[in-house]
């Protein structure tokens, strides 16, 4: 997209220009975005104007209907996430999460001081013990966290035979990839809720993991089909 067809203002500032081009206000948008609920107005001077649901975060007028097309199309707004996830700044490595284990086991390694070349459950649960040590001390970055998710990830898919799924979600502008794995049997294992339940709760047992509700089928289990009717999924492998 070319830079110069667009231009970033504040919220306010975009609703005075909207007044100023005959839409009365906020609520007469010409629709609204199904992936970040931003809302759309369509002016008669082929200019598009996007607001955020949350109007204290800047909007983006686009000077033709065909700049604003190609964002669309790209998925992409040239605006980053206020509060972001911890999986947006390593979406690259997420949407390919079967080539990059030993990338977050080696960084694992470098930042706990351990030396582990194997990811098994010794080695789960001494990332277990310090990831949790460092959340007590609120040193733990968005690697770490998204590291402890997709090692411990890699350990419940082969021993449970699992396959790495990936839901994705919008911020205020843009997607991001969150990690699952989905069973033999069909049924989604949140992993990442897991882990980050596990960071919560300050808690550093590896079979609080392996017995978690959320492995063990409390209820039967999620079906992924009727889970993945509602988000939207990728299966990776």
């Amino acid at each position: 997209m070319v830079k110069n067809c667009y231009q970033i203002k504040p919220t306010e500032e975009l609703l005075k220009y909207l007044e100023e081009k005959h839409k009365r206000d906020y609520f007469s948008m010409d629709y609204q975005l199904q992936t970040n609920y931003g809302s759309i107005y369509e002016l008669d001077n082929d200019e598009i104007v996007f607001l955020p649901n949350h109007l204290k975060h800047s909007g983006i007028l686009f000077k033709t209907k065909i700049c604003f097309a190609d964002t669309i199309q790209s998925d992409k707004f040239p605006i980053e996430n206020p509060d972001k996830s911890i999986f947006e700044d390593e979406t690259d490595r997420i949407i390919e999460i079967q080539l990059n284990i030993l990338f977050y086991q080696n960084h694992l390694n470098k930042v706990f001081k351990l030396n582990f070349t194997e990811i098994n459950r010794e080695a789960i649960l001494a990332y277990l013990k310090k990831i949790v040590g460092r959340e007590i001390r609120g040193i733990n970055t968005d690697r770490d966290i998204v590291g402890m998710i997709a090692v411990t990830g890699d350990l419940v898919k082969r021993e449970l035979d699992c396959k790495w799924f990936i839901e994705k979600w919008y911020g205020m502008y843009n997607p991001y990839y969150e990690l699952n794995l989905l069973s033999s049997d069909n049924k989604v294992i949140k992993i990442s809720d897991i882990i980050l339940g596990k960071l919560k709760w300050k808690i550093a047992k590896l079979d609080s993991i392996f017995k978690s509700p959320l492995i063990i089928r409390v209820n039967g289990g999620i079906d992924y089909d009727n889970y993945s009717q509602q988000r939207n999924c990728i299966i990776l492998e």
